[in-house]
């Protein structure tokens, strides 16, 4: 053999030996950079009030493309997307639940026509007979099931006076 093909042969073995050790290193660190990424974006969340699993899709979507900077994470750019996304999440979250708007708050709807004023106070009236006679069937069911007649009001509340 001659000098070039040795030098060739050796340069070749050196390559694919370098290869083989820093594939696995790549993978290794591509794990670890995912890593600090989750932890920084649950970090960031930690004060959101969203449901978890609003927040999972918030990291998920924020994994997908981490912004480096130097070979490490660059946290004010993830911030920033993560804090994008929770937004963007947030904002449909809130449209498709309702949240964030007032329901069943003030004063009853009145009218000035006397007539509608009068079935308005009708229907009332009927609702809470309605409701007396639903507590008074459940305080029995509750009694039928040999629970105190205390008990069985607070029960029939559903809460605990």
């Amino acid at each position: 053999m001659t000098p070039d093909e040795v030098k060739k042969l050796v340069e070749s073995a050196v390559a694919t030996a370098v290869a083989a050790v820093t594939a696995p290193v790549a993978g290794l660190q591509q794990r670890a950079l995912r890593g600090d990424a989750m932890v920084e974006a649950n970090r960031i969340l930690a004060s959101v009030t969203l449901h978890e699993s609003a927040k999972q899709l918030i990291v998920d979507s924020a994994l997908r493309d981490i912004p480096l900077k130097d070979g490490a994470l660059d946290v004010p750019k993830f911030t920033e997307l993560v804090t994008a996304e929770a937004k963007r999440v947030g904002s449909v979250v809130a449209a498709s639940t309702g949240a964030g708007r007032v329901f069943q708050m003030g004063q009853p709807a009145t009218s000035d026509d006397p007539k509608e004023a009068k079935r308005l106070q009708e229907a009332e009236k009927e609702a809470r007979k309605a409701d007396k006679r639903q507590r008074k069937e459940a305080v029995s069911i509750f009694e039928s099931l040999g629970m105190p007649e205390d008990a069985a009001k607070i029960s029939a509340r559903g809460r605990v006076a």
